[in-house]
């Protein structure tokens, strides 16, 4: 990140933290009118964190992270487990299908849809969970103190996408970079240990850019914008997405735009 001509500073996107799969940092990308971009060490997203190691532990810690939010459904945490309790970080388990999933068959049936290509995808998001989270950014979350948070669900792809994708979309960030920082999930993605064929499950485990560009554009269809989105779907009111965006973005001074680059 180059925001001067006599300094540079890059910071990592990608962390090591022991025992976790595809973390990384969502910050740095710029906003597409160029008068900012998203602010650093602020928002992670990651797999599930069950098998975090002490050494990974200390890492969080050092990050500052405050929160941890827990995307992934019951049978996903009854099969993987959770992490031990750790002091100064607070963990939110939330289901994100649960507003429409009653029984196990139920469930299934919409698996099924989430499975049936990109289509599916687009289909399913948790609008009140998305809003409960921002509430809990601007909240609790500060700017002075250096506070962060962890969004996951199992692979930290899918379900972690969809609410990445709005928070990056209500702060102005361009579609295609949306869509490309979804994709880097392949990335960090390295295995899944499901008792389910990989032909079966391709549409759903491999993080696709036509899916998350189908489901900006259905999206917007639909509620007219990210902030039409939030407002009217996820019920923030403006001062609440003002909040958001001042939490979330670091302005860039108009003579310094032409010398920043955002990282990969």
């Amino acid at each position: 990140l180059g925001m001067g001509q006599g300094a540079s500073l890059v910071i990592p996107r990608w962390i090591d933290v022991e025992g976790v799969r595809n973390f990384r940092d969502i910050g740095g990308w710029p906003l597409k009118d160029g008068s900012g971009y998203i602010r650093e060490r602020t928002v992670f997203r990651s797999g599930h964190l069950a098998q975090v190691s002490t050494q990974g532990r200390l890492r969080l810690n050092e990050l500052n992270i405050k929160a941890i939010f827990d995307f992934r459904l019951d049978h996903e945490i009854t099969r993987d487990g959770v992490p031990e309790p750790m002091p100064g970080i607070t963990r939110f388990s939330k289901d994100l299908y649960k507003q429409v999933v009653k029984t196990n068959e139920e469930y299934f049936q919409k698996l099924k849809v989430f499975l049936d290509g990109e289509k599916g995808f687009a289909e399913e998001s948790g609008k009140k969970l998305i809003g409960d989270v921002f509430r809990y950014m601007i909240q609790e979350l500060s700017i002075r103190e250096r506070s962060a948070m962890v969004i996951h669900c199992t692979a930290g792809k899918d379900r972690t996408g969809v609410f990445i994708m709005v928070l990056l979309g209500l702060c102005g960030v361009d579609d295609e970079i949306i869509a490309r920082e979804y994709e880097l999930s392949n990335v960090g993605y390295f295995a899944l240990k499901l008792n389910v064929t990989v032909e079966n499950l391709r549409a759903a485990l491999s993080a696709s850019y036509g899916g998350m560009k189908l489901a900006i554009d259905q999206l917007k269809q639909t509620y007219g914008s990210f902030e039409g989105f939030v407002r009217d779907g996820c019920g923030l009111t403006m001062n609440e997405i003002c909040l958001v965006r001042q939490l979330m973005v670091v302005p860039i001074r108009f003579e310094e735009r032409q010398l920043y680059r955002p990282k990969i």
